[in-house]
């Protein structure tokens, strides 16, 4: 039994509910999302911390959000592991009188793919201001010289190493984008100079403004070909012309490989990927489907490759082990000028999100029922990737 006054009801007949399930970091558990007033485990862990340094717990109780109002809460009075591994905010560390980092923060496989403490609002596609903070927007000069404009997406892996698609930095539809001129890193919404929102006790937060990085060096992978229909081996890496700072907005995604995620167990249990980005969307109620302005993010599920060959073989297409699937459900998918954005999964074992793949193609009609879209495999390139990097740090290049 819930330790909930609304389930009470529900359990002698004066009110029903159908409640919706959500995941509890560190758990295998199913909880359910209700308000945050009837859950007696939330309130009693968010009681327990109150006038203490305990960041790690307030990242946990931030993580149970599960919608504007509700908090992902479980059966029993107690949660078994209520701790995530964070670098502080400067917004909950000023409240929870914990001594700020005063050295820059050193982009390590220990603090990747973690995002900030501090409370924001959720609900809707629409992210907060500092979720996915190591999204990256690219912007490309058109060859007539007009306004450089944002087109594919990517995920920030390193201080100066952004992970996106091959067909974003070659080929036809690349020359087609103008010359990558250079990345975004902490951008929300594109139509304001400065990003704020309300967190849950109603105190105005705003992001540092967006940070505008040069690029020097684009290596998409060696086997891929810009022509193939198909689209194999498509991803690329990005060098940056100086280190991108850690902020509270601005971070790394974590790779496979950091912790040697293996991609059996790993896609044998991930049922559903979040995809975040700047592509084409609904969102507005336009007829046709326009660029967002605003970072958007949007839940798919897993699709086996033997499902998706079933599908995309009407196609001529043929499904290779270095891509994965997902999506296929009505109006909810990537779409063009999502190209690069990185498909995740948040470990809750490890408590951080991972990329798992790169928005590589998909149908010509974005969120079409029971086509799914193709992503590449990032496990099967984690060696290329790091070894890459590797190389072009140690040649000083």
């Amino acid at each position: 039994m819930f330790f909930v006054t609304t389930l009470l009801l529900a359990a002698t007949g004066a009110l029903a509910l159908t409640l919706l399930p959500c995941e509890i970091p560190n758990e295998t558990q199913t909880g359910y999302c209700i308000g945050a007033g009837d859950c007696q485990p939330y309130q009693t862990l968010k009681e327990s911390i109150k006038g203490s340094n305990d960041v790690t717990t307030a990242a946990f109780l931030q993580r149970l959000n599960c919608s504007k109002t509700g908090i992902c809460c479980k059966s029993m009075p107690t949660y078994d592991n209520p701790h995530v591994q964070v670098f502080e905010s400067s917004t909950i560390a000023s409240r929870l009188s914990v001594e700020e980092h005063r050295e820059p923060v050193r982009y390590t496989a220990s603090n990747c793919g973690m995002e900030s403490t501090g409370d924001r609002i959720f609900g809707g596609q629409v992210t907060g201001i500092d979720e996915f903070p190591w999204l990256a927007l690219l912007f490309y000069q058109p060859a007539d010289g007009g306004t450089v404009v944002p087109s594919c997406g990517g995920a920030l892996i390193a201080s100066r190493w952004v992970l996106t698609a091959a067909h974003c930095v070659k080929g036809k539809g690349y020359r087609s984008l103008g010359t990558l001129k250079f990345v975004r890193l902490g951008e929300n919404n594109l139509e304001t100079p400065k990003d704020c929102e309300l967190d849950v006790d109603g105190h105005q937060e705003c992001a540092d403004k967006p940070v505008d990085l040069d690029v020097i060096k684009t290596i998409p992978h060696p086997d891929y070909a810009s022509q193939s229909w198909d689209k194999y081996n498509d991803l690329a890496l990005i060098k940056l012309a100086k280190e991108a700072p850690f902020t509270d907005y601005i971070r790394h995604l974590c790779l496979p490989g950091y912790y040697n995620l293996t991609e059996q167990v790993e896609l044998a249990t991930a049922n559903k990927f979040v995809v975040a980005g700047w592509g084409h969307t609904d969102y507005y109620h336009t007829v046709d489907s326009v660029p967002s302005q605003i970072k958007l993010k949007v839940t798919l599920p897993f699709v086996t490759n033997e499902r998706c060959q079933e599908v995309y073989g009407n196609y001529s297409l043929r499904i290779a082990d270095t891509q994965i699937c997902a999506g296929g459900q009505k109006a909810r998918d990537t779409c063009r000028g999502d190209s690069g954005s990185p498909l995740m999964f948040y470990n809750r074992q490890q408590s951080r999100w991972f990329t798992y793949g790169l928005v590589s193609r998909g149908p010509s009609t974005c969120g079409t029922d029971g086509v799914p879209s193709i992503y590449t495999n990032v496990f099967r390139y984690d060696e290329w990737i790091r070894e890459t990097m590797a190389k072009e740090e140690k040649e000083g290049n």
